[in-house]
């Protein structure tokens, strides 16, 4: 008879270990979860920052897009193709921008068709620019979201409320 209550006490002990384990093992991907939301989230505000920048300025310098491709230069690693493509094209269209802000700032080009087109370039680059900020919302959507996290991990979700604020 002593043999089987401690048989069973013993089950208990395993069981009670398995399910310890089992809980560290979210947590630690939880963690993980976290850690790559951080990463990740400050990629997008680099983005953010430089698609404002544009916008307030209405132009674009190179210390710009080389502070741009700093904040972003994980992205490949973080993110799928679709995100680095976009900070490719978000990097092309900067220089673009700012070549035509530098021809039209020249005085060597004169008044007439070529500058014209110039300068419609330029305002077309600043519409799209100002197209940007509902454009990457939707592309990062789907890699800042936390519905993965269990609902036991309440206490992350309170955390990243504390800390990022809404």
């Amino acid at each position: 008879m002593i043999e089987i209550i401690i048989a069973i006490f013993l089950a208990y002990i395993a069981y009670q270990n398995y399910r310890i384990n089992s809980d560290n093992s979210k947590v630690q991907k939880d963690n993980l979860r976290l850690a790559l939301f951080e990463r990740r989230y400050l990629i997008y505000e680099g983005i953010k920052e430089f698609i404002t920048l544009v916008l307030r300025e209405g132009k674009v310098d190179y210390d710009s897009i080389a502070t741009l491709g700093v904040k972003t230069r994980d992205a490949e690693f973080l993110f799928g193709s679709e995100v680095k493509g976009y900070i490719n094209n978000l990097r092309d269209k900067g220089f673009k921008l700012k070549s035509c802000d530098r021809k039209l700032s020249d005085r060597i080009l004169p008044i007439g068709d070529e500058r014209n087109k110039l300068a419609e370039e330029e305002e077309q680059l600043l519409i799209w620019f100002g197209n940007q900020h509902e454009e990457v919302m939707g592309i990062f959507r789907k890699y800042l979201k936390f519905s993965i996290i269990s609902s036991k991990k309440c206490w992350l979700i309170s955390w990243l409320k504390n800390n990022y604020g809404k």
